[in-house]
């Protein structure tokens, strides 16, 4: 007798368990989903592995950023998932994990007497590769010599763990747990608190009995205790001495950025500050000159070459967003510069933008598959695609319509197969504009839109632009995502352009279409439809919504 055959919905794969209970190179491959071969190759011959580059730090000194190729990183984020499941995080950890933040660092520390906050000299490039080495040969690990040297290459470069990997965070944690153990009990016995994210230790407490074991003198450049320093060198760190600070309830004390010398966490004057000047320029001098401004002073800031240069009203957002975490949806100045920031965003003209539109759209060149497709800049987004003009292909870039010969680098960030949207990451001309979105609007049949995007694109095509209305609400096929069919023209290279509504503002994204513009009049118009912009919050992580 035939048996039922088993849904392959019904089976959980076990990450942590297939990733622990590896015991050859192939079977590490088999995990990795590539070749033994092709493995090998990657690791031993291929010498270009990661981009290097550098960016500014505060005191004018610089930090090298190592980004590894796609094909790697592929490998790391297939480590990385089964670390985070492995990874017990102790209680005095706060960086790199998703349920903490330096808002939770900071929080442990307010209102004390006493803090003191100690920086780890060259954090991740002392993380060697023997000790990344060491750490899969250990519990609860526990691999063979041959997968330990091989997961321990994946994941470190140059005899270190490159800044830029997306194993590192999670490795350094792991090593940095005897360390955070070793310090806990330390100060326990002290009635010290304790905390680190990532390189940042801080200490704080009452009472001034602690002062003779944590530090050696009291006036002048402090000088971390004996028994601090040897805890910190027993566990391969060695201390910076130019980030030692020491203050007192009297002074301002700050943790990871945040004032802690009350009950209620609050934020320097200089930050708010900052805030209330971009919106003043922005009212005086105008949306694109202030953001003009902007660019030229902060656009050396970028964490990464080839990423989207920095969108004006992005970033008060985001510096809103984050006043909000650290002090709260109810503080007065959050409030009134939030209240400023509304006004000044409803005031934009959406004529204007929709007589620019081409400003804010690219095309999208898959040159691999041969896939074409239209991207646009979505205000408090990014920049949005379809996702399956991404499939199949790592040479995939982006040009403005009128500037084929300037290519950029397309940089795949999150993605919904499902409803086939991706958001990327693209290098902004400075007059690129932002269109906004109406997250309220509703699909309805008869509500007119209007689609834009540069269908079956030849050098020195404009901007397509083409009206019509929705005439029917469905389902994309063999999913259960919303989808609205339109009588307005899509073609094949539409994928991915902006569905706007009268007022201008997005309401969907274009993800079906016909192969050319001879097949629209052919009653093909049944395939020509969108996604609901609302679609697109799933692609943004929490920590940034």
């Amino acid at each position: 007798m035939v048996g039922t055959p088993i849904s392959q919905a019904s089976i959980k794969y076990d990450n942590k368990s297939a990733f622990l209970s590896l015991k050859t190179d192939i079977e590490l491959a088999l995990f990795l989903d590539i070749d033994v071969k092709k493995l090998n190759y990657l690791l031993y011959k291929v010498t270009d592995k990661y981009i290097q580059f550098e960016i500014p730090k505060k005191n004018g000194s610089t930090r090298k950023i190592q980004s590894p190729s796609s094909l790697l990183k592929k490998l790391q984020n297939k480590i990385k998932a089964a670390l985070v499941e492995i990874y017990v995080p102790t209680k005095a950890a706060h960086g790199y994990l998703s349920d903490k933040s330096i808002v939770t660092n900071a929080e442990k520390h307010t209102d004390k007497d006493y803090l003191l906050n100690v920086d780890l000299k060259n954090f991740f490039p002392s993380i060697n590769f023997g000790r990344v080495y060491g750490l899969f040969k250990s519990y609860p690990f526990n691999f063979p010599e041959k997968v330990a040297t091989i997961v321990a290459q994946i994941c470190t470069h140059e005899n270190q763990l490159p800044q830029g990997a997306p194993t590192s965070p999670v490795i350094s944690n792991m090593i940095c747990r005897r360390l955070d153990k070793d310090l806990e009990r330390f100060c326990k016995k002290l009635k010290v608190r304790y905390t680190r994210y990532a390189d940042d230790l801080s200490f704080s407490w009452n009472g001034s009995s602690a002062h003779e074991e944590l530090l050696e003198n009291k006036i002048g450049a402090p000088i971390i205790g004996i028994q601090l320093r040897k805890i910190i060198k027993k566990n391969g760190f060695e201390i910076n001495q130019q980030k030692i600070h020491v203050s007192t309830h009297l002074e301002r004390q700050v943790v990871t950025g945040i004032k802690v010398n009350n009950k209620a966490l609050n934020l320097r004057r200089l930050f708010p500050r900052n805030i209330r000047a971009m919106l003043h320029a922005w009212e005086k001098f105008g949306y694109e000159l202030a953001e003009l401004e902007y660019r030229s002073k902060y656009q050396i800031k970028h964490r990464y070459p080839q990423s989207p240069e920095p969108n004006f009203s992005h970033v008060i957002k985001g510096k809103l967003n984050y006043m909000r975490m650290v002090c709260g949806a109810d503080h007065s100045t959050y409030t009134t510069l939030l209240r400023k920031f509304n006004q000044l965003s409803d005031q934009i003209n959406h004529e204007t933008i929709n007589s620019k539109i081409q400003n804010s759209l690219w095309v999208i060149q898959n040159e691999d598959s041969c896939e074409q497709g239209t991207a646009f800049l979505l205000d408090g987004f990014g920049i949005i695609t379809c996702a399956h003009v991404l499939e199949a292909g790592n040479a995939i870039f982006a040009f403005r319509a009128n500037e084929p010969e300037n290519t950029f680098p397309v940089i795949k960030i999150n993605s919904d197969k499902n409803a086939d949207i991706a958001l990327i990451g693209i290098k902004l001309p400075q007059n690129a504009i932002s269109l906004k979105a109406d997250l309220e609007w509703q699909a309805e049949i008869g509500k007119k839109i209007v689609v834009a995007g540069y269908p079956n694109y030849i050098n020195g095509d404009q901007v397509f632009i083409d009206k019509g209305e929705v005439i029917q609400l469905r389902k994309l096929p063999n999913t259960n995502t919303p989808w609205a069919v339109v009588n307005a023209k899509i073609v094949a290279g539409n994928s991915g352009g902006p569905v706007l509504s009268k007022s201008n503002k997005v309401v969907g994204v274009v993800v079906t279409g016909s192969q050319s513009f001879a097949e629209t009049d052919q009653g093909n118009s049944i395939k020509h439809g969108f996604v609901p912009i609302e679609l697109l919050q799933k692609l943004i992580p929490p920590s940034q919504q």
